[in-house]
């Protein structure tokens, strides 16, 4: 992964780790350049129509489409109609876990964190359509300063991650693609820095 696409911008804060950035083009043309960073980001379609582009694979999506970009994913954004709306969630999955280890955290969140298990890009039409009413009641809650409200943010995206559970949206990475990643990775280092002095430390 190229380190200068890295998206460094600090997203949220320590006690509110979730950003929504409302994106129009009033002003002219949305257009987000490739990067990538450590937390997801899920966009969700308000009006007119993005292109979507996640390690080169090219979608177009229109009102009331959604589309997840797992951590480390290279992706970019730009809008091809006027009056084109998104919302972009962003945050860490680490949030989402729990300090006692349970089910819940364990076989389903961890996975997605240490990326040994993504979601699909392009949300199926019917998860699509459960997760839209949660992402409306949590942009009111984020927007909003009633007591209580971030508890009811977090209490709605572990209900999303449950969609996406029960819909059948996440894939779990086989062993063998594993190993192959970290090889690459080695070996991606090795290329890179070859002049310099290296260690197992370093690699890992």
């Amino acid at each position: 992964m190229r380190q200068e696409l890295r998206e460094i911008r600090t997203q949220g804060t320590p006690m509110r780790p979730l950003k929504i950035y409302k994106m129009q083009d009033e002003n002219g043309r949305i257009d987000v350049p490739h990067h990538w960073q450590e937390h997801v980001e899920i966009l969700w379609i308000l009006r007119g129509t993005l292109s979507v582009t996640i390690h080169e694979e090219q979608y177009t999506g229109t009102a009331g489409e959604i589309f997840y970009i797992n951590p480390r994913e290279l992706h970019g954004m730009q809008s091809t109609t006027q009056g084109c709306t998104y919302l972009a969630l962003v945050f860490p999955l680490s949030w989402l876990q729990f300090d006692q280890a349970d089910e819940a955290g364990e076989k389903y969140l961890r996975p997605l964190a240490e990326l040994n298990a993504y979601v699909a890009t392009h949300l199926p039409r019917q998860t699509a359509e459960r997760a839209e009413a949660l992402f409306q009641e949590i942009y009111i809650l984020y927007d909003g300063n009633d007591d209580g409200a971030w508890l009811g943010i977090k209490a709605r995206l572990l209900l999303f991650y449950f969609y996406l559970y029960s819909d059948g949206v996440v894939s779990r990475r086989e062993k063998n693609s594993q190993k192959m990643d970290m090889l690459l990775h080695i070996a991606r280092y090795v290329q890179e820095h070859y002049g310099e002095s290296l260690s197992l430390d370093i690699m890992g």
